[in-house]
């Protein structure tokens, strides 16, 4: 959903508000540039390959895979230092994404930056990987980064700048390394995307050649650095504006986003984004129970309610006749109809009851 006459696409990927390309069409940070090649985010010239409104999530190609190549015959070669800067308003997901290095006996870390509520701060996490030649390695170090060509750790939150390097320790990483694995890699990636392979190691693949577009990296985004408990109080400045929506804290760094209130679903961020969901619609069943209830069963309800309301009339009816025959109504009705009985008056519950001073004990005559 976007602003009115705004485009919600750009190729294959929708632009949901408060994203939008376009002049009245995005809020804030949320320029999303469009060309022939993709979506990019304005501010940091990123490309944007999904945009989850719900998740507070964008997903986008981290161009900067770091890598060093030191050759045995002296040649070396590097991609320098290479900076990732993203805006105020998004964090590197430390949910979804892990720092990881592939190589042999060198030391790789992540230098981020991030904002706290008086300065700025810096950040460090390394992680070591150890292996010397191709004997190190088996069938069952293929696709698992554990340590060995291959290590992966997490960063510390409220991150929106970093970059990555590696360092050869002494003692450790020599010739016999060099010739084996002469290059190394080290990126913040999204964690589902990654798979290990040995390949990278003996460099019989280039893994920053394979990927020069990047690898994918999971961003966190906040539509402001206030608490839920300050921005609800800012009238026009908060950006929950749907009728059914409600504000949610983020985890990762100071701020908040919006979200549609459970059994709405839409846009927390447009006036009346926020829409009552069809828990009967096929694709709502796994998410929201049905509480609606269909014409055919209401119907057979009734069915069934009839039914068993003539099942206790008759049976009634034939406790009627039982008694009535347990009592001597056949002779008596046999006695009138013969006029063997010249006079008869029936007597109701209430004329009984008064007869008897309300059924009292003291009006029993016999053991009946």
């Amino acid at each position: 959903m976007t602003q009115p006459d705004c485009p919600d696409k750009c190729g294959d990927v929708s632009i949901p508000y408060p994203f939008g390309t376009g002049v009245g069409c995005f809020q804030g940070a949320f320029n999303v540039t469009c060309n022939k090649t993709g979506a990019y985010l304005a501010s940091t010239d990123v490309r944007v390959l999904e945009i989850n409104l719900s998740l507070g999530e964008v997903r986008v190609q981290n161009p900067y895979i770091s890598w060093n190549c030191n050759y045995t015959n002296g040649t070396r070669s590097s991609s320098g230092l290479n900076i990732l800067s993203l805006d105020a308003f998004h964090k590197v997901s430390i949910n979804k994404n892990k720092f990881t290095y592939i190589g042999c006996s060198e030391l790789a870390m992540m230098v981020g930056g991030g904002i706290g509520s008086n300065e700025d701060y810096l950040t460090i996490n390394s992680c070591f990987s150890y292996c010397t030649n191709a004997s190190n390695f088996n069938d069952k170090d293929d696709k698992e980064c554990r340590g060995k060509g291959c290590c992966q750790t997490s960063f510390a939150g409220n991150i929106s700048g970093f970059y990555t390097v590696a360092t050869p320790l002494l003692g450790i990483y020599n010739s016999d390394v060099q010739s084996f694995c002469p290059c190394s890699y080290s990126f913040v990636v999204e964690e589902e995307w990654f798979t290990f392979s040995r390949s990278y190691v003996n460099s019989s693949t280039n893994f920053a050649s394979r990927n020069k577009d990047g690898v994918p990296l999971v961003l966190d985004w906040i539509v402001g650095n206030e608490r839920c408990s300050d921005a609800i109080n800012m009238g026009p400045q908060y950006l929950c504006q749907a009728k059914n929506s409600s504000c949610v804290d983020v985890s990762n760094g100071p701020g908040y986003r919006c979200n549609c209130s459970s059994g709405y679903e839409g846009n927390p961020y447009l006036k009346d984004g926020c829409r009552d969901i069809d828990e009967c619609h096929p694709q709502n069943n796994p998410l929201y129970p049905c509480n609606g209830i269909s014409a055919s069963i209401v119907f057979l309800m009734v069915c069934i309610f009839a039914l068993h309301a003539e099942y206790q009339k008759r049976k009634l009816a034939k406790e009627k006749d039982r008694f009535f025959d347990q009592n001597g109504g056949q002779i008596l009705y046999h006695q009138i109809m013969s006029k063997q009985v010249d006079t008869l008056k029936i007597y109701t519950q209430e004329d009984l009851k008064k007869a008897t001073n309300d059924f009292g004990e003291s009006t029993e005559l016999g053991n009946y």
